[in-house]
């Protein structure tokens, strides 16, 4: 029973990174959001809007010039602390 134990503890995941991030709006305001490095940019997306009262499907992240997909993960695509 041990061993099935140790198996299971080391297969879990740690926590994710929790930290802000700086948000642009195209008329140039800025904000801080707290986001992890788990998080994809759907979900991201999905907190922008109810944070701001928009449509989550009319925000478009750009991170690096490059314009981020919903599926992709923040850590994934370089976002970090």
């Amino acid at each position: 029973m041990a061993g099935a134990l140790s198996a299971l503890m080391s297969t879990s995941q740690a926590p994710p990174n929790e930290f802000r991030v700086t948000v642009r709006r195209g008329n140039n305001t800025r904000h801080e959001v707290n986001v992890n490095d788990r998080l994809t940019v759907h979900e991201l997306n999905e907190r922008l809007g109810r944070q701001f009262g928009i449509d989550q499907y009319a925000i478009r992240l750009v991170f690096g010039r490059k314009l981020l997909k919903p599926d992709d993960i923040l850590g994934a695509v370089g976002v970090k602390e």
